[in-house]
């Protein structure tokens, strides 16, 4: 009994992360999709929301890979305090990278809690689509 227990833990932590990652891959598919649906709402939206210029809001998001990217990149300027420059250089070195890492390695004492949040895609902000009558 005391086995099944200790390998239904087990299953249990290694099920986890699966579950994280599905929660923020579900977040960004909605951004992309959002910015696919209406490219001009969501960028006032993200400006809006990150308080950027719109030189840095196309800057950003001419540099990455997807509008979800672009996101990240602001939260995590946002949380740890850091130019969106310093952000995105590590992004481009790191993009093989899923998101957790690319924050564990930003050199930062990063909190448990926050990577937690990144994880469940938990990213304080959500594209408003217009609304169409």
């Amino acid at each position: 009994m005391k086995t099944r227990a200790v390998l239904l833990i087990a299953l249990c932590f290694l099920a986890l992360p699966g579950f994280a990652h599905a929660d923020l891959q579900n977040f960004m598919n909605h951004v992309n999709t959002s910015y696919s649906a209406d490219a001009a709402a969501f960028q006032a939206g993200l400006a809006n929301r990150f308080q950027v210029t719109d030189v840095t809001r196309r800057m950003v998001i001419l540099s990455v890979d997807s509008p979800a990217d672009a996101v990240i990149c602001f939260w995590l300027h946002e949380q740890f305090d850091v130019p969106v420059s310093q952000v995105l250089q590590f992004y481009q070195k790191q993009k093989h990278h899923d998101w957790r890492a690319i924050a564990t390695n930003l050199g930062l004492n990063v909190d448990f809690e926050l990577l937690q949040t990144l994880q469940r895609g938990e990213i304080d902000w959500q594209p408003q689509l217009a609304v169409l009558n």
